[in-house]
């Protein structure tokens, strides 16, 4: 009888230890995930809908402050704030995915930010760079460097077609001449504002090229002499200041 009884109490025993060391497992395992949803929380957007509760939670959890970026912080050259929250919201995604990818990331973010700005204002770079964990400088060489980005806005754009069949026929040579009269460079603009100089991959008039496009304009069979006579006849239509 005591035998029984102690093979019941060592079994209750062994039962015990074994749920303990279950339920210790499994918290154990929540906890992990846990940790992972925090840590995704952190970097949720401002669009997100429950961001405002979790990243809160996150940090009264952590202790640490969930990353977002100030809107009020993103200012135009010219002091004016642009579109905050979609600037904001292109900031934040980026910073959130910077550790999957290197310059082919920071470019597609300088893109974002040109297409809703329409070129990329001098105070974005420290922004840029913050989100991407950069130096400001590594932004500013990558827009100098890449042919299509512009530090300015400008009244008149002027874009090479570089495609195959332009390139083939002289595209290049096209925009070496726009370069040397304009004394600029691929992706900017004149000092006065008045002409940025752009190329695109393919205006899909390859029967007819070289091209290039002025406004909403494009310039068929063109030639490197052209190059004056357009850049006169654009800054023929300005104002005498003088007068």
């Amino acid at each position: 009888m005591g035998q029984r009884r102690d093979k019941q109490l060592s079994s209750s025993g062994g039962f015990y230890i074994f749920s303990f060391s279950s339920f210790l497992l499994f918290f154990i395992i929540l906890l992990y995930f846990l940790s992972l949803l925090l840590n995704r929380v952190r970097h949720l957007p401002r669009s997100f809908f429950l961001s405002g509760f979790l990243k809160k939670a996150y940090a009264g959890i952590t202790g640490r402050k969930a990353a977002t970026i100030n809107p009020e912080r993103i200012k135009t050259s010219g002091g004016e704030t642009v579109e905050q929250e979609k600037l904001q919201e292109i900031l934040e995604r980026y910073a959130k995915i910077r550790d999957t990818g290197g310059q082919e990331l920071i470019v597609a973010l300088l893109r974002e930010i040109q297409d809703a700005e329409g070129y990329i204002p001098d105070s974005l770079h420290a922004q840029a760079a913050r989100a991407m964990q950069v130096s400001p400088a590594v932004i500013t060489a990558l827009i100098k460097r890449i042919p299509g980005f512009k530090s300015a806005p400008s009244k008149y754009a002027i874009t090479v077609c570089t495609g195959p069949r332009c390139a083939a026929k002289g595209s290049r040579e096209i925009l070496r001449a726009f370069e040397t009269i304009l004394h600029i460079r691929a992706g900017q603009a004149t000092s006065d504002g008045l002409i940025s100089l752009e190329t695109q991959n393919c205006f899909k008039k390859c029967g007819s090229a070289p091209n290039v496009r002025c406004g909403h304009t494009i310039y068929t069979s063109f030639s490197p002499d052209q190059a004056a006579y357009l850049i006169a006849k654009l800054r023929d239509r300005q104002p005498d200041r003088n007068t």
